[in-house]
């Protein structure tokens, strides 16, 4: 199977970046929300509150890739 997406350059470049760098952010998006779980998990001694913070932008971060219907790579 084939895809093939066309964009008239230079008015569409926002979305032609975005599309030839999807994998990138993905890749990031995955990167951040790892070490979120890194240091919330082994990390002793964080400030009263900030792993409850940093856990509840993990779970944003999942819940809006589960409503786009989005999933890390594999």
């Amino acid at each position: 199977m084939k895809a093939i997406l066309e964009y008239n350059l230079p008015e569409d470049d926002d979305a032609f970046k975005a599309a030839v760098d999807g994998m990138k952010w993905a890749l990031l998006v995955w990167d951040v929300d790892v070490e979120i779980r890194r240091v919330v998990k082994y990390s002793v001694g964080l400030p009263d509150g900030l792993a409850d913070k940093l856990e509840g932008i993990r779970t944003m971060i999942n819940d809006e890739m589960q409503e786009c219907g989005l999933v890390f790579p594999s």
